[in-house]
């Protein structure tokens, strides 16, 4: 029984956690249109005009991670929809490197985004382990 209490913990925690990045991403964006000082901390100013084009892939990735918080909160996230979301966390992670990198943007935001990921892989290998029974 304490055993069976303390993975449906981790997993209420997994479904925090996820919830938190999955609002993070539109949060940050407002900051970015709203902000230009926090703008600059992330974005080099020349590049800004491009870089807001991928707002829409962003939100595609926060609906995404949201869908599966929603899911992990009222029970077990299909598996394919967590291996989706983690393939679309990892492409958007690997893009905010190639691009900080390509531009000479900061590399605060890529750094985030890696971490996040860290997270999230650890946060979805609870939600969808084997081993953790159905709540």
């Amino acid at each position: 029984m304490i055993k069976s209490t303390r993975v449906r913990s981790r997993r209420r925690y997994a479904a925090a956690f996820t919830a938190l990045c999955g609002l993070a991403i539109p949060a940050w964006w407002l900051a970015l249109f709203q902000l230009p000082a926090f703008r600059r901390i992330f974005i080099p100013v020349a590049a800004w005009p491009y870089f807001k084009s991928v707002v829409w892939f962003d939100m595609s990735l926060a609906l995404l991670t949201l869908t599966v918080a929603l899911q992990a909160a009222t029970g077990r996230p299909a598996p394919l929809l967590v291996l989706a979301g983690w393939s679309a966390w990892v492409a958007a992670t690997t893009y905010s490197v190639v691009w900080a990198v390509t531009v000479g943007a900061p590399l605060l935001g890529p750094g985030l985004m890696i971490v996040a990921l860290i997270g999230l892989s650890v946060a979805w290998h609870e939600l969808v382990s084997p081993r953790a029974p159905h709540r």
